[in-house]
């Protein structure tokens, strides 16, 4: 069963969602949830603890080395994908193994292709890297001449395709035609795809999923990655798990420092491990709240004045175009001013989103009512 703490003790915490908020304010912003983790995570930390098992993780024959098979068996159990343990990697968060991959797999001045609005940290790691982000808008497509037809003119050569899948911040599930339109424009262009699927956990009926690294044509051209972090929500424990599907794109990552690609910790990877093997009715429970919780918002959204959305196929985030609002020209800003709560700005997306917000609605009912309380009132 799903627990969460009162406002007061959220407030404790020194994560980044409640340690920077002020006195009465509701924080919907941060992607992270406001549930207490599961108890077989709990229990594997308190052992960690009890042992005081703070030390280098053993790489060769521990812990990672049960975490990269268990993520294959998983994988192939859960998804239908067929996983090569020696080609599973650890990192300690999926932007960092994105560096990588853009260090390793692109050149300076080669283009990446993003969806806009694109994940933040996705777009400042691939301009700070040298390499030029290519924005296409979220949609699905028919076939690869279609998604051809969104791209900018002259946009140069694209070596890497970045996917968010299922999408943050829209929680867009791409479909089955448009990842085998995704295969053709990937393998013409001779390019990569680094997919993104940290909420493979969350996707919700009707939408399927399917993992990127079993569209036929793209097998050996993409890297996977994938964590615990927000379907059980233990992002500061910092353990990311990654296949690479072909042995070449394996090698070239492979050969970078090792302390570069790495970094998982030891808690991480025991939190990923107790969540994995024995968290799946905890995960239920959160599936069935976040069901709940998304038709409380479809009802009372539909609501207010000026507010456009598409209810998201996977997740918790809530794409909100509030662009004929009352708060259309900072809703971020706006909203705190007058409701005291804090949703994710928009223009942090991308500079065409200034009048978006991200809600999250990874919360308990109450305080999600008192958000939607807020707003509603905000917005009259």
């Amino acid at each position: 069963m799903l627990r969460t703490a009162p406002d007061d003790v959220l407030r404790q915490r020194t994560g980044i969602k409640w340690s920077r908020v002020s006195p009465g304010e509701l924080p919907a912003d941060i992607a992270e949830l406001d549930f207490e983790v599961a108890e077989p995570v709990r229990t594997a930390l308190r052992r960690a603890v009890e042992l005081h098992d703070y030390g280098y993780p053993d790489f060769d024959q521990g812990t990672p080395v049960a975490l990269q098979e268990l993520f294959a068996t998983r994988m192939h159990d859960r998804y239908g994908a067929t996983v090569a343990p020696e080609r599973v990697e650890l990192s300690a968060q999926i932007t960092q193994a994105l560096c990588a991959v853009v260090l390793t797999l692109t050149r300076p001045g080669d283009g990446v292709l993003v969806h806009t609005p694109t994940y933040p940290p996705f777009l400042a790691a691939i301009s700070q890297l040298g390499r030029r982000p290519v924005t296409v808008p979220v949609r699905d497509v028919e076939d690869a001449e279609q998604l051809t037809e969104l791209l900018p003119p002259s946009v140069g050569p694209i070596r890497l395709i970045v996917l968010c899948h299922p999408h943050n911040p829209t929680g867009h599930v791409f479909n089955r035609t448009t990842l085998a339109a995704l295969a053709e424009f990937t393998v013409a262009r001779d390019a990569v795809v680094f997919s993104d699927e940290i909420y493979q956990d969350l996707v919700d009926d009707p939408a399927t999923y399917q993992p990127v690294a079993t569209v036929p044509g793209l097998a050996d051209r993409t890297v996977t990655f994938t964590s615990a972090a927000k379907s059980f929500n233990v992002p500061g424990l910092r353990c990311a798990v990654g296949y690479f599907g072909g042995s070449g794109i394996h090698r070239r990552y492979t050969a970078l420092p090792w302390h570069l690609r790495d970094g998982a910790g030891i808690l991480g990877v025991a939190a990923t491990l107790a969540a994995w093997r024995y968290g799946d009715a905890w995960l239920e429970d959160l599936r069935r709240t976040l069901r709940d919780n998304q038709a409380l918002l479809v009802e009372r959204l539909a609501r207010l004045p000026g507010v456009a959305w598409t209810p998201p196929s996977a997740g918790y985030l809530g794409w909100l175009d509030l662009t004929t609002s009352s708060v259309a020209a900072d809703p971020r800003a706006i909203l705190r001013r007058r409701a005291g709560i804090l949703l994710q700005a928009g223009a942090a997306f991308g500079a065409a989103f200034t009048g978006y917000a991200r809600l999250n609605f990874g919360t308990d009912r109450d305080r999600l009512v008192r958000i939607l309380d807020r707003l509603s009132e905000a917005l009259r």
